[in-house]
């Protein structure tokens, strides 16, 4: 699994806009969005309330990366190893992707550990963390940070090693927001100020959001979105998708 990581910033797989380098998702919309994929160097928080499907996007984009021919890490803190290679193959099959995604399920790690894990597999093309806050419980963390020192941590993480991180984070539920949030016990729609302190080193955020699972309207049935609510580098705005909860991917609605 070692690689040249200089070669690799100008795999001919990577797509460069103004000068940036970014690895595609695999999901064409997404990467419309993103200006043509994952930044190098960039941070991404893919963020939800319990039940929206973060961990299965941040799989399905791992899992699109690693077939694509890139080296992946992901650090799994919540599951073990076997529960988290029986979820990809859930998603994709029998996996012929494992020469190229490593999974780790160290608990209580922290970027130090990751970094000493990227040198120990080799260099990877894209390193995803699953979640933020069972890494703050790690060592050195303070377990009321609210993820601040962690999300400084995982940034100059992705800078030094100039690759993708991608983390994922719960979000508050409905019923413990503060209460001067307007009809709180009805609210569910995510937006930027939900995230907290850890948004301030982010350059992407995404919110996988599935109306579907708070009512049983039949309208709503199918109302399923990826909600861009920030992007550094261009463009914001919420993608309509499909949930396969068979497979527990999204799927790009086609018009």
């Amino acid at each position: 699994m070692k690689r040249n990581k200089k070669n690799d910033l100008d795999n001919a797989n990577s797509i460069r806009e103004n000068g940036i380098a970014r690895i595609p998702t695999g999901i064409p919309s997404l990467d419309d969005m993103l200006g043509g994929g994952l930044p190098r160097g960039s941070l991404t928080l893919i963020a939800a309330r319990h039940g929206m499907g973060k961990t299965s996007l941040a799989l399905q984009l791992a899992g699109n990366l690693a077939a694509a021919g890139r080296h992946v890490l992901f650090s799994e803190l919540e599951m073990t190893k076997e529960q988290i290679v029986k979820f990809a193959r859930r998603q994709r099959g029998e996996l012929p992707i494992r020469d190229t995604l490593y999974f780790d399920d160290t608990e209580s790690v922290d970027a130090t550990y990751i970094r000493r894990l990227l040198r120990s597999v080799g260099n990877c093309d894209a390193i995803f963390v699953d979640y933020l806050q069972l890494m703050m419980r790690g060592p050195g963390w303070p377990v009321w940070d609210g993820g601040f020192g962690a999300m400084r941590a995982l940034k100059a993480l992705a800078g030094s090693e100039n690759i993708p991180v991608i983390v994922t984070s719960q979000l508050p539920r409905p019923d413990v927001l503060p209460s001067f949030f307007p009809d709180k016990e009805s609210y569910h729609r995510p937006i930027l100020s939900d995230v907290g302190d850890p948004e301030q080193f982010t350059d992407v955020v995404i919110f996988p959001f599935r109306e579907s699972y708070y009512s049983e309207e039949p309208e709503l049935k199918d109302k399923n979105e990826l909600i861009v609510a920030k992007n550094r580098y261009g463009a914001t705005g919420s993608i309509p998708v499909h949930w396969k909860p068979e497979k527990m991917i999204f799927e790009e609605k086609v018009e």
